[in-house]
């Protein structure tokens, strides 16, 4: 998963490797403050109010964010904006010129989309590594394989874990899309609503 700073452009920061993975909420938090404390820059001042970080962020992330910009804000004061939805999703309304100041997709090509395009500072940086889960089975290559069993997953064009998804279905031995009823939610989260 990559993030990206949207709102300024600046082509002399310096590159950092995008195969470097940052990983560790804790890490995480404290760029998400230094990010937010240079893209805010009213924060902390006297008798000033902040304008509030806009974060748009892949939905499968949205909780750890949420839980994030509570502590930002609560030691801050700086409100901050969530917007969750497929990485495909956000990074096309950014590059259409969506107000985000922070992007968080679940993919590098997305997050360098954005860079490409000069909507964002400085290179795509990982910040975490996913994981692909399949809920409702103790057997997974049994459950995988079986046809009669339909599947729900994120929107492969869209969502990165979607493609990922769609394939590990394509493998030998498994039931794939043209084999079983595959159930595609925009994002993440509405194919685990479909689980529910």
């Amino acid at each position: 998963m990559f993030a990206a700073p949207v709102a300024r452009i600046d082509p002399r920061a310096p590159a950092t490797p995008p195969d470097r993975c940052r990983a560790g909420l804790r890490r995480l938090a404290t760029a998400l403050a230094m990010l937010a404390l240079v893209l805010a820059p009213g924060a902390g001042a006297a008798g000033q109010a902040a304008s509030p970080l806009r974060i748009a962020v892949a939905s499968n992330f949205r909780g750890a964010i949420e839980d994030l910009a509570g502590r930002y804000t609560a030691r801050t004061g700086v409100n901050v904006t969530i917007s969750s939805a497929a990485s495909g999703v956000l990074a096309a309304q950014i590059l259409r010129g969506a107000p985000f100041d922070l992007f968080f997709a679940a993919d590098r090509d997305r997050a360098q989309a954005v860079v490409n395009a000069r909507r964002a500072a400085g290179s795509a940086v990982c910040y975490a590594r996913g994981r692909l889960v399949l809920l409702g089975s103790d057997d997974l290559a049994a459950a995988l394989a079986d046809r009669e069993l339909s599947i729900a997953i994120a929107n492969p064009r869209s969502a990165p874990y979607g493609a990922a998804a769609e394939a590990v279905l394509q493998r030998p031995g498994f039931a794939g899309p043209d084999q079983r009823r595959v159930l595609r939610g925009g994002n993440v989260q509405q194919a685990l609503q479909f689980f529910d």
